[in-house]
């Protein structure tokens, strides 16, 4: 596939192909890992790693770490009054 290097503002462009695109999810404003080899220009898509809490908190080991005031703590997001 050949792409055209395009102008906008400042930048150079090159537009990726719609298969790439959606395939992997991007959308305006998505990250990519780009490397460069010679004269060869490679793009990946850039997947951020997920955790689940329930994964996390089966890797540790021994108990679960317990803070003693914990019902004592305010929501999360809420400034203490």
């Amino acid at each position: 596939m050949h792409q055209t290097i395009q102008k906008i503002g400042r930048a150079l462009v090159v537009r990726g192909p719609r298969k790439f695109v959606e395939q992997n999810g991007l959308s305006e404003g998505s990250r990519v890992k780009v490397t460069l080899a010679g004269s060869t220009l490679v793009v990946q898509a850039h997947r951020r790693q997920r955790y689940k809490l329930e994964d996390l908190l089966a890797e540790m080991r021994g108990p679960l770490p317990i803070y003693e005031a914990w019902e004592n703590m305010p929501p999360v997001g809420r400034e203490m009054t």
